[in-house]
């Protein structure tokens, strides 16, 4: 962050929404860990979605338990 003021307008609205998020009692910890891992995951995923095809074992083998 260089301090310009697109950047300290990002922050305060963080914070905001920091202190709202503690003061109506939800958890912290979880929002920025969706956050941090979010773009990962979905990255992984799209991936995932991308190389499986029709002809793939996994999705062509019916796995029913009877």
């Amino acid at each position: 962050m260089g301090g310009e003021a697109p950047d300290l307008i990002l922050l305060f609205l963080v914070g905001v929404l920091g202190f709202a998020m503690r003061r109506y009692g939800l958890r912290v910890l979880p929002a920025v860990t969706g956050v941090i891992l979010g773009p990962a995951a979905e990255l992984q995923i799209l991936a995932h979605c991308r190389s499986a095809t029709a002809a793939s074992p996994a999705w062509s083998t019916p796995h029913w338990p009877w």
